[in-house]
Order: structure tokens, then sequence, then C-alpha cells
């Protein structure tokens, strides 16, 4: 069997140039995910209408690209996370997950080569994208209930996992958004910062593990609640209350 390779041409550098700025608008923080998505899309249809492809099979139409949200594989991918929100919208993993925290906060190395083995397990005889989208809720549930510290572990999990083989590096590509957005929700320095009432002033404690972005955000919740005159207000509420209940009373 003959296989003919034939230099790239302008269409291809085209959809090259594309990925690349996908990728970046994916990773990127400013720009919506349904906003980079639509612009990619967008694109796309535009360059193969003003500029038409023709190769092996003839003419390439604009609306050929659209054949490719009917794909078994992306359905099922679709259908998978859906099937994972669903897991943790219900709660139906909280229990594995509060069982599997108690675990860890005994015996956080014994049970993480266990997630691994189980993980790797799973990989033997399923697709890995399922795996990685039933073991996303538990893990998630586990960092939240073991503290902070295990996000960094879950991390690398996820980094284990993905990096199995081009399937799965593949797969992070297209989980990408999905993953920094974790990773953004999990961050605990986006949470630093705790008000201590009944104070006349206002005072902002911080955690000892805390670095220059968790302080930023605590300066940050410390201007807003200066800006709201927040002890004010919760004075203003208890007095309130107060006389409200004093009025019952007699």
């Amino acid at each position: 069997m003959h296989i003919l390779i034939t230099n790239p041409d302008f269409h291809a550098y085209a959809v090259m140039l594309l990925v690349c700025l996908a990728l970046l608008l994916f990773a990127s923080e400013r720009v919506p995910l349904a906003t980079s998505s639509l612009l990619i899309m967008v694109t796309l249809l535009l360059l193969f209408e003003i500029f038409p492809y023709t190769g092996s099979n003839g003419l390439f139409q604009a609306s050929d690209l659209f054949l490719g949200f009917g794909h078994q594989a992306l359905i099922a991918v679709c259908s998978l996370m859906i099937a994972g929100q669903a897991l943790v919208r219900t709660g139906a993993l909280e229990p594995v997950g509060r069982h599997l925290a108690r675990r860890w906060a005994k015996h956080p190395k014994l049970t993480f080569l266990f997630t691994l083995v189980l993980a790797a397990l799973l990989s033997a005889f399923v697709n890995n994208t399922p795996v990685v989208i039933l073991l996303l809720p538990i893990l998630i549930s586990v960092s939240l209930k073991t503290g902070e510290g295990l996000a960094t572990l879950f991390s690398h999990v996820l980094q284990a996992e993905f990096k199995r083989n081009w399937l799965t590096k593949l797969a992070a590509l297209c989980a990408l958004p999905v993953l920094n957005a974790v990773r953004r929700r999990l961050d605990h320095r986006r949470y630093n910062g705790a008000s201590l009432l009944g104070l006349n002033g206002i005072v902002i404690k911080s955690h000892g593990s805390a670095d220059v972005s968790a302080y930023l955000n605590a300066i940050r919740i410390a201007s807003i609640e200066i800006e709201k005159d927040v002890p004010q207000r919760i004075s203003s509420v208890i007095e309130s209350h107060f006389r409200g209940a004093q009025e019952t009373v007699t």
C-alpha cells in the first residue's frame, strides 16, 4: 500500500493556525469559552466559503464542517460529561467521597496509591475518558473535605491520567477549559481572608500558608468591607432587631 504525502497547502496552514488560536483562546480567562468556540467556528466557515477547497473526494463545502457534530465519539464524550455533571449535582457519589476522604485523612499515601491503581485497572478495560469523568466528582469531593493541600495532589492525578497516551493528551487539550475552571475553583488563594466579627473595626484574618496572591485577595476583601461599611451595617441590623425584640416584650 502506497501513501501519497503532499506538501501542506494554504488551507492546511490556515487550519493549523486556527487550532493554535483556539488553544490560546481556550486557555485564556478573559474570553468566554462560548465566545471563543463561536469565533473559531465562524472563521472556519468563512475560510472554506471564501476560499473553496477541492480534494480527492471533490469539493469540500463549508457546510461539511457541521458533520463532525454528529460523530459517535463526540456524542459519547458529551453524554459522559452530562452524566458526570449529573453525579455531581445529585450527590450520588457523595457517600463514596466521604468514605474516601476519611481514608485519605488517616492514610494519605496508601489511599493515593489505591486511587492510582483503581484508575489503572479501570483504564485497562474501559476508555480513559469515562474513567476521568467518574473520578473527577469523587476527587473534587475529597479535595473539598480533606483540605487545600489535596488540590495539588488531585492535579498530579489528572496529569498522570492525561499523559497516559496520545488519545488522553488529545482529550486533555479538549478538556483544558474545564480543567482551568476546576483549578480556579480549587485554588484556596481565591478564598483567603475571613472577617473577624464583634469588633469596632475591620479585621481580615489570613491562613498560615498564604502567599502573595492570597494576601492580595484578603486585601481586596478588606477594601470591599471598607467601601460597604460592613461593621456599621452589622451594628445597625443588630440594633434594629434588638429594638424590635424590646418592643415585642413591652
